[in-house]
């Protein structure tokens, strides 16, 4: 905890509270997969403004965010988020407080932080412009963006992303987004977007993460593991553990039945879901395809359509079969 103690004209005008862990670049662990040809393309695209990474726990986000930051010569200010934050006060101090880490901020913007009312008048413009007026490119990491659904928090993240100068840009890192307009910042040449099937682990990855924390798996260990995890990059990681536990001759696939792998899964998905919504998935996994009418004909409802939209936009497990995304598995 540390206290950010904010003056203007020689008056102390705040006094902000702060975790000081949330405004600093994650580092990055040990034995973690480079993941350079994503890096690369992140480092190519500082004429899009806005830079989205969207993919369900486990992908490797703040990971590869954080070896961007290595290898980009601008410098990061970044904000880990979490579920206090969403509240616009608390989160806009943060935003103000991580520039300030890179670059100087004007008191006048955190004088504005000050109060609900005072930044719902001007805050969140000062902050924006606050941004848009950094004498060098800078990047500004918000990871976590699933955690800000308040009306407040969206209108300052999109005001944000209409004030990024030429140069800087805006990561947008999380589970799932929020409501922007992202087609039009694509259709304007400023979104840059990575998502679930970008950070998947290629065999050769996934053979790499073995190799770093002591697995030599066999070709056909390797298949298994890559099959069954599809890039996850954290059910790689906890499967080879398991793998790594047991005797080479006798690892068969021990990985599919380890409780590890089940504990993480029950606890950074399936419990943040709605009990209905688990039931749902639960049924419906005896079909190798997933679509409107068959779940509703399987288990006897209506809104299979509405069910399967919502959860696909939830970013969990649930991957699309076709463009119009009209089945599942």
């Amino acid at each position: 905890m540390c206290d950010l103690d904010v003056s203007l004209g020689g008056r102390r005008t705040a006094t902000y509270e702060l975790l000081e862990a949330k405004l600093g670049t994650p580092v990055v662990r040990p034995g973690s997969v480079s993941r350079v040809p994503l890096v690369n393309r992140l480092r190519a695209s500082r004429t899009s403004s806005v830079v989205t990474v969207s993919a369900p726990a486990g992908y490797g986000k703040t990971t590869l965010l954080a070896q961007w930051s290595d290898r980009d010569e601008r410098p990061f200010a970044w904000v880990s988020l979490d579920e206090g934050d969403n509240d616009a006060l608390a989160f806009t101090r943060y935003v103000a407080a991580s520039l300030a880490g890179v670059r100087h901020v004007d008191g006048a913007v955190f004088d504005a932080l000050r109060t609900r009312r005072s930044l719902s008048t001007h805050g969140i413009a000062r902050l924006a412009s606050a941004l848009r007026s950094s004498p060098y490119p800078v990047v500004l990491v918000l990871d976590d963006v699933q955690v800000l659904r308040s009306r407040e928090c969206v209108k300052a993240v999109a005001a944000l992303a209409q004030h990024v100068p030429d140069g800087s840009t805006l990561v947008l890192s999380g589970r799932t987004l929020p409501r922007l307009p992202f087609a039009r910042l694509r259709a304007m040449g400023r979104l840059f977007a990575l998502d679930r099937r970008d950070l998947e682990l290629g065999g050769r990855d996934t053979e790499r993460l073995l190799n770093a924390i002591g697995v030599s798996p066999s070709p056909a260990e390797l298949a298994a593991l890559s099959e069954w995890t599809e890039g996850w990059a954290a059910g790689t990681y906890l499967a080879a553990l398991a793998l790594k536990a047991r005797p080479a001759g006798d690892r068969g696939e021990a990985f599919r039945d380890d409780p590890f792998v089940e504990d993480y899964f029950e606890l950074e998905h399936l419990s943040r879901l709605e009990p209905e919504d688990v039931r749902f998935l639960t049924r419906s996994s005896v079909l190798d395809r997933l679509s409107a009418p068959s779940c509703d004909a399987v288990l006897e409802r209506d809104d299979s359509a509405r069910r399967l939209d919502s959860l696909a936009r939830a970013n969990v497990f649930l991957v699309p079969l076709d463009q119009q995304r009209s089945a599942y598995r």
